[in-house]
């Protein structure tokens, strides 16, 4: 693979050591959890930020980013930063889930959405200088296929997933609808960065680029992982509503 590491290696560093502070941070602060119900939160959450720090190293390293040529022109791929997004985004949404107390059917659906939204995002990258190998529309095709499952995600969290905790405690319920809402707002932000950056519009270069999405998977994933794993009363709800649901880890209809 050839390395294109540029002038953005530096935020791909504050990348790699703010994921790494963070998995950290949150490592020691779970050190000492005995309820069960907690540390399934804090496994969660870990998983998310150790897997983002290794993918974003990758990047720095220049392992992560390549450049490949599609009908004759070349586009540069982060396809670390597809690998942390298809592992680390369904763990945030499996989060919110067991906090709202989701059905089996419910986390299933919300990890499929959210694995069609990064696989068609990777298409919309792959499709940046295929030309006539793409259908109508090219790259930005699959751009608006990746956002309309955003779309049902954002959907599915503010209905159904909402409608979950309308019986909980206020605690829960709060800490739950902060969250969604950093959700939403963060998320949303991709979809509009990757159409301004370079697979898009290209009115951004690559190093304002890779800046803004340092900055969305910092907020993402460490301040998403603060809130939840800071919320004791919050996560005690959570874990009084899951152990009064069958005897199961969450319920399964």
């Amino acid at each position: 693979m050839t390395s294109v590491l540029g002038t953005e290696e530096m935020w791909l560093w504050l990348g790699t050591a703010g994921m790494l502070a963070g998995t950290l941070y949150f490592l020691v602060d779970g050190w000492g959890v005995e309820d069960r119900r907690r540390r399934e939160f804090y496994v969660v959450i870990l998983f998310a930020s150790a897997t983002a720090s290794v993918n974003y190293l990758a990047m720095a390293l220049g392992f992560g980013i390549t450049t490949l040529e599609f009908g004759g022109r070349p586009a540069t791929v982060y396809w670390a930063r597809y690998t942390d997004w298809i592992f680390t985004t369904p763990l945030l949404f499996i989060a919110l889930g067991l906090l709202a107390g989701a059905t089996r059917r419910q986390l299933a659906l919300l990890v499929g959405l959210d694995g069609l939204m990064v696989a068609t995002g990777v298409l919309a990258t792959l499709s940046t200088g295929t030309g006539a190998y793409v259908p109508v529309g090219g790259p930005f095709l699959w751009w608006g296929v990746s956002t309309a499952m955003l779309l049902s995600l954002l959907y599915f969290l503010f209905g159904p997933l909402t409608a979950r905790t309308d019986a909980k405690p206020a605690e829960l319920r709060s800490t739950f609808v902060t969250l969604r809402n950093l959700v939403a707002v963060v998320w949303l932000c991709y979809p509009v960065w990757w159409l301004l950056g370079t697979n898009g519009a290209g009115l951004t270069g690559s190093y304002v680029e890779t800046a803004g999405f340092m900055t969305l998977d910092l907020i993402a994933k460490l301040a998403f992982g603060y809130v939840l794993l800071s919320s004791d009363e919050a996560l005690d709800a959570a874990g009084r509503a899951a152990d009064a649901a069958s005897g199961a880890s969450y319920p399964a209809d």
